[in-house]
């Protein structure tokens, strides 16, 4: 027991800033756990998870549309208390990826940068005003994609199956949200591309065997729900809803009408802003630090994702 006690006490020692991190995650969220019902789509996503763990089909007899694991984790969980507990946890895990996260990028003599980003990290994301509290999928949706940049840091070479695992993980975050897409596409910009030396070693890399292991990976979560919804009989209802209404759904605050519009939205005006900074980033990303080439590409994909459909909801900045 002495030997257990004494283990963990160096441990602690060891682990002193992220088992803060830990703690204000738990105080942070506590409330949240005794906080009656008060934001709606919490509310779609249980009885949408009820209806899974009764067995009724999804996306023929219930609708929403999102892909289907954030209703299978309501499922799971069914209760406000216990879903929004399930919250606090993966908010826990990704706290301690985000700090492997954060020293990884700050590196060993930049230790008080990687503790101030992290702690910006937990009050951000626990940010009632961004709706940090409630269960949404920006939040469930950003853990694979940390665990998958943790998994191939870019400080030595991976062989190709380092890459499709890692790929798998961040595919994960596909079956919360469609928009976590662009987290990854710039990811892979980064990994394969930026970090090339030539012009035509980065257009080698588009069809290098890392790039195709990680991206078909990252696809493979998603095209296996197409393969499950489509066995089951109702694939149409699932393609129909994930895919073809999403579409619609990008255009609809801004033309009010579930028709695919990218101009009359905007889409392609902030497509084209994302694509020249880029473009500009790409061109001048051997006079920049990489720690900035990173951070200036996952941002811009980020925030495209993230206003992608142009409605003024906090917690899409959680993204």
């Amino acid at each position: 027991m002495r030997k257990w006690l004494a283990a963990a006490h160096g441990w602690g020692n060891k682990h002193e800033w992220l088992l803060l991190l830990l703690v204000a995650v738990i105080v942070l969220r506590i409330p949240s756990l005794v906080t009656p019902h008060y934001y709606g789509d919490e509310e779609i996503y249980l009885v949408m998870g009820r209806a899974w763990r009764m067995g009724v089909p999804l996306y023929q007899a219930m609708f929403d549309h999102k892909p289907p694991l954030i209703y299978i984790l309501a499922g799971i969980f069914p209760t406000i208390a216990a879903f929004r507990g399930m919250l606090l946890l993966m908010m826990m895990g990704h706290t301690v990826l985000f700090w492997k996260l954060s020293k990884l990028f700050w590196g060993e003599k930049n230790r008080n940068l990687a503790k101030w980003s992290s702690g910006i990290f937990v009050l951000l994301s626990s940010w009632p005003l961004i709706e940090g509290l409630i269960v949404n999928a920006e939040l469930l949706m950003m853990l694979p994609i940390t665990a998958s940049l943790v998994m191939i840091w870019p400080n030595r070479k991976y062989g190709w199956k380092k890459y499709l695992l890692a790929g798998l993980v961040a595919g994960i975050g596909w079956l919360y949200k469609i928009p976590v897409m662009f987290d990854a596409i710039a990811l892979a910009l980064y990994l394969f591309i930026f970090r090339a030396d030539t012009l035509g070693k980065s257009l080698r890399n588009i069809f290098s065997g890392g790039m195709i292991a990680y991206l078909g990976g990252f696809v493979l979560p998603l095209l296996m729900t197409f393969g499950y919804y489509f066995a089951k009989g109702h694939g149409n209802d699932y393609l129909g809803t994930v895919l073809t209404m999403n579409v619609g759904y990008v255009s609809s605050w801004s033309t009010s009408s579930y028709a695919f519009n990218p101009f009359q939205s905007g889409l392609v005006v902030r497509g084209t802003i994302l694509a020249i900074f880029t473009l500009l980033i790409y061109l001048f990303r051997k006079r920049m630090d990489r720690r900035v080439v990173l951070a200036a590409i996952w941002v811009s994909f980020a925030w495209f994702g993230a206003l992608l459909s142009s409605r003024p909801y906090p917690h899409y900045l959680q993204e």
